[in-house]
This record gives C-alpha cells, sequence and structure tokens, in this order.
C-alpha cells in the first residue's frame, strides 16, 4: 500500500499530486499496492517539470542580466567613442 498522508520526509509522492489525490478522492487513504508504480511515475514526472520550470527561470533571469550588461556595455563604448573623437 502508499500511503499519501505520510510525512512529506519519508513520502516520495510531489505535494502537487497529494493536493490533488485529496481533492479527487478525498481521503488520503493507502492505496493499493498495484498503484504505487502510477503514482511514483506521476509524482516523478511533475517533480521534472518542476526542475525545467526552475531551469526555464534561472535561464529567463541569466538572460535579462546579459542584456542589461550589454546594454551597460554599448553605452560605455558610445561614451568612450564620442569622448575620443571630440
Amino acid at each position: 500500500m502508499t500511503d499519501l498522508s505520510a510525512p512529506p520526509e519519508s513520502a516520495t509522492v510531489h505535494e502537487l499530486l497529494r493536493r490533488q489525490v485529496a481533492q479527487h478522492i478525498g481521503a488520503l487513504a493507502p492505496f493499493p499496492a498495484g498503484w504505487e508504480p502510477f503514482l511514483r511515475a506521476v509524482s516523478a514526472a511533475y517533480e521534472d517539470a518542476d526542475e525545467a520550470r526552475a531551469l526555464l527561470e534561472r535561464a529567463r533571469v541569466a538572460g535579462e542580466a546579459l542584456r542589461e550588461s550589454d546594454l551597460q556595455f554599448r553605452m560605455l563604448a558610445e561614451t568612450i567613442a564620442a569622448a575620443t573623437f571630440l
């Protein structure tokens, strides 16, 4: 049996899956053992999606920082070029 009411430290069930089961089934009761592979697969897919989302967010933030640095560099280069040719 898979106990979805177990504390997160001892369970590997994703929190969203835990909430969805509680919402749609009603009670977090132990599931028949045959459901465990399915629940673990869904939970792993949620974890993978969380990791992908976090990676995309880090890439977005890094991209914004790079664009800002590029803008500052271009402004500095223009300032130096203007001062050099006065």
